[in-house]
């Protein structure tokens, strides 16, 4: 800005959610429809984009094109398409690239934990039970590091009375917030390797495999976009920390039922999305109305053939052979010579038997450098010769004939 090139280029970042002018510019990158709304998306892809001249989400999702795939080299590792991402939120559909494949149970645990990450300290957890058609929801508070442990008893004696079940959370710190406060509070290797196995990270489920027509893959914005809402529009993960430690110093029951409330809802909402994704498993539909117009697999797309070659009509009838022999020719030496095996070799020897069989009339050798281009130093040896033949016309008083100069060159390098 001192410079005189004016302000900075906007682009939305992970840390916009603790910045005071966030809605500011969230709402300034909504008018121009900026790149960077896609949450997770690097500077660097779209700087690449903005180099092609792709600068909106609305441009940037026309430039999806499906690709077919084979089996036996499919990567197990799916990557996120944010062109894919751009075209689900442009069009307001559901696509699915690969439908992915959830563990069934006769229990389904939803769980969701807060916690407060510099103090390495987990003060809430909440858990909805569903199993058939019962539905319980829990909640476990602990009022400082000395009462953590009262809740992790309380959550494991609420996990021995099921059989068979699954935990499902929303992302990797549950998932590691368990097996620490399992290794914290003497839980058995029988209790870790348990929690092992039946949590299911559902966000692995929707990354790479799901697009919904919305700007990221965190919870709030999969489930608001089904039809899910906060009883607390503004309520984030930094809030809860400012409400916890609000609560810590007036010990008041505000914040901590804002919190508890906050809990409840997120649990409410991975229950959402998980039975989403359970449908799309059974049936490719989703049942929840008005949330987006139809699921659509990527797939079953095909590219469009707007620069499609077609067949070209000559003005002058008499100029149709002309054309289809070069058609012809550019499709044997361009096109077909890049699959057909022996026909690359015919082309070879083809291009061999030309070369060798021109006459050179004059040959010319270039200049070597004096001294290297970068270091000056005039120590310089040459290292391989190079060559071609460039084919020409030589105009005389008596007519024009063919001129073949063969230049000749060294390629140098400096010792130095």
């Amino acid at each position: 800005m001192l410079r005189g090139k004016g302000k900075p280029r906007l682009f939305l970042s992970q840390y916009c959610n603790i910045c005071e002018f966030c809605d500011k510019c969230h709402e300034e990158a909504t008018e121009t429809d900026s790149l960077s709304l896609l949450k997770g998306i690097t500077e660097r892809e779209v700087e690449r984009q903005n180099n092609k001249g792709i600068f909106t989400v609305t441009q940037y999702s026309y430039t999806y094109r499906p690709r077919k795939r084979r089996a036996k080299h499919e990567s197990p590792i799916r990557k996120h398409q944010w062109a894919l991402n751009a075209l689900a939120v442009r069009t307001d559909t559901v696509y699915v690239e690969k439908v992915p494949e959830l563990p069934l149970a006769n229990t389904n645990l939803y769980l969701d934990i807060e916690g407060i990450p510099d103090r390495d300290f987990y003060y809430l957890v909440g858990v909805i039970v569903t199993k058939r058609q019962e539905r319980e929801e829990h909640v476990f508070w602990a009022d400082d590091e000395s009462s953590e442990g009262n809740l992790w008893r309380s959550f494991v004696t609420l996990i021995k009375r099921f059989d068979d079940f699954v935990i499902f959370h929303y992302g990797k710190y549950d998932a590691h917030a368990l097996i620490q406060l399992c290794q914290r509070y003497g839980g058995s290797q029988s209790l870790q390797d348990l929690l092992t196995s039946t949590a299911y990270n559902v966000l692995s489920a929707i990354y790479g495999h799901i697009y919904f027509p919305c700007y990221g893959n965190d919870l709030k914005s999969v489930a608001s976009c089904l039809g899910f809402r906060w009883r607390d529009p503004n309520s984030t993960g930094v809030k809860s920390i400012a409400q916890r430690l609000a609560w810590e110093r007036s010990r008041c029951s505000e914040p901590r039922d804002w919190l508890v409330r906050y809990n409840k809802d997120d649990c409410r909402a991975l229950h959402l999305v998980t039975n989403v994704i359970h449908g799309l498993c059974r049936n490719n539909q989703i049942r929840r109305g008005g949330m987006c117009k139809s699921v659509v697999h990527a797939d079953t797309l095909k590219n469009s053939k707007e620069y499609e070659l077609i067949k070209n009509r000559s003005f002058f009838p008499e100029l149709e052979i002309i054309n289809r022999c070069s058609y012809f020719d550019y499709q044997r030496d361009r096109v077909y010579v890049r699959t057909d095996t022996n026909l690359k070799k015919r082309m070879r020897r083809a291009v061999a038997k030309s070369h060798s069989s021109r006459p050179i009339d004059k040959t010319t050798t270039l200049e070597p450098p004096v001294r290297c281009a970068y270091c000056k130093a005039t120590n310089l040896v040459h290292h391989a010769r190079l060559e071609t033949v460039v084919e020409d016309l030589k105009f005389s008083r008596k007519g024009v004939k063919r001129w073949n100069v063969k230049y000749r060159s060294y390629r140098y390098m400096c010792n130095t």
